[in-house]
């Protein structure tokens, strides 16, 4: 099996600059903003887990079936009992709505019922930590909806229960 190392991020830094107006006495004073953020490693020894990835780019509607996910290069992954730790979605399109939602008759639960909308150009990330469950035969199911023509990125990051 390979070896997964990933690290996750979600940060942000502003700079912002006052003038005198602003802030009597001090002349183009700037306040930087930086320990807003997350930062995590992950691998095969951390907790939680990640021991495979799987990434995606796709067109329109899909359909995953997370104990038989298509490999670009070939083969399929399956992440039976494991749970989904990450999940960063692109949504590539300039107009339309992507929807990530538990899927068919064997849904995966990511949002309980609740649908997570990407909207047009914008990105969602999600870090589950070892809150949900693992992928099994009755939990399998996660549908994107996206416009017919519609282009979107998709990464998916999972790893077993710790004992």
């Amino acid at each position: 099996m390979s070896e997964i190392n990933a690290q996750l991020e979600l940060k942000a830094q502003v700079t912002e600059t006052f003038d005198e107006d602003e802030m009597p006495g001090a002349v183009d004073s700037a306040v930087t903003y930086s320990d807003f953020g997350w930062k995590d490693r992950l691998n095969a020894d951390s907790t939680p887990t990640a021991e495979m990835v799987h990434v995606v780019e796709g067109t329109g509607n899909a359909s995953l079936d997370l104990t038989a996910l298509a490999r670009a290069f070939g083969g399929t992954l399956d992440a039976t009992d494991k749970k989904l730790r990450m999940i960063l979605c692109n949504n590539l399109s300039t107009t339309t709505d992507l929807t990530i939602a538990d899927g068919g008759a064997n849904p995966y639960s990511i949002n309980g019922t609740n649908d997570k909308v990407v909207k047009p150009g914008a990105r969602y990330m999600e870090f589950f930590d070892d809150a949900l469950a693992d992928v099994s035969g009755t939990a399998k199911a996660i549908d994107i909806t996206a416009g017919v023509a519609e282009d979107w990125e998709l990464m998916m990051i999972f790893g077993e229960t710790p004992p």
